[in-house]
Parts: structure tokens; C-alpha cells; sequence
């Protein structure tokens, strides 16, 4: 299978360049979600349904656990998992941090450079 794309033309409003330019857009049809990976899962080894599934769940669990506590996770041949914060509002004296005052922006991922190899193998199929 391959990964589909499709060119969408950058309109250039500031230097009016006569020559176009494209970026590429990927394009996903599906969403797998937790059930379709236990399944396969469970099809590439001798685990059970159950096993599988009580692995995956307690995985989840225990990465939230550890980014709560402020580490980072790293998962060998997947990548890293750490939290990215912001202030709710701005502060006009740094030396008084009211409660609450710092929030969880994101939970940053950056794929491990096997899985970059690994995806970067793909084909890519162009749409209409």
C-alpha cells in the first residue's frame, strides 16, 4: 500500500513570483485505532487477546504516569514522549508564579531514526 498525496499550489502574495511552487499534502483514509492494533498484535505472536491488550492498556497508563511525573519516555525502535508547557497567562513579575499558572501545552513525539527509515521507505500514490 502506499501513501497518498496530492500537490496544492502556494499562491506567493508578497514577492509575486511568476514561477509556482507546490507543497505536498499527505492524505489518510483511515484512523487505526487501539483495537485494530491488538488484533494485529495478536496475529504476529503467541499472545493472547487479553494479554495483548492488558500490555497496551498498562503502556498507555504508565506513559501518562511518567509525563505527569515530568520525565521523558522512550520507547527503543519507536521514539520519545515528553511534555512541552505555557503559562495559562502572562506574568508581569517572574519571581511570583501563581498556582495554576503553568499548564501542559503538548505531549511532543519525535520518531526514533529506525522508525524514520522504516516509514521512509514507503511509496507514495498521487490523487486527484
Amino acid at each position: 500500500m502506499s501513501i497518498k498525496y496530492k500537490l496544492t499550489r502556494v499562491n506567493d502574495n508578497i514577492t509575486h513570483n511568476p514561477v509556482p511552487r507546490y507543497n505536498v499534502t499527505t492524505v489518510s483514509y483511515n484512523n487505526i485505532r487501539m483495537k485494530q492494533l491488538k488484533e494485529r498484535l495478536c496475529g504476529m505472536s503467541a499472545a493472547s487477546p487479553g494479554d495483548v491488550s492488558l500490555v497496551l492498556d498498562n503502556l498507555s497508563d504508565l506513559l501518562a504516569e511518567y509525563l505527569r511525573e515530568g520525565h521523558t519516555v522512550t520507547i527503543d525502535g519507536i521514539g520519545t514522549f515528553s511534555v512541552t508547557a505555557t503559562l495559562a497567562e502572562p506574568l508581569e513579575d517572574p519571581s511570583v508564579v501563581p498556582s495554576g499558572a503553568v499548564r501542559v501545552k503538548a505531549i511532543r513525539f519525535q520518531a526514533s531514526k529506525e522508525l524514520k527509515e522504516e516509514v521512509a521507505k514507503a511509496r507514495f500514490k498521487r490523487i486527484e
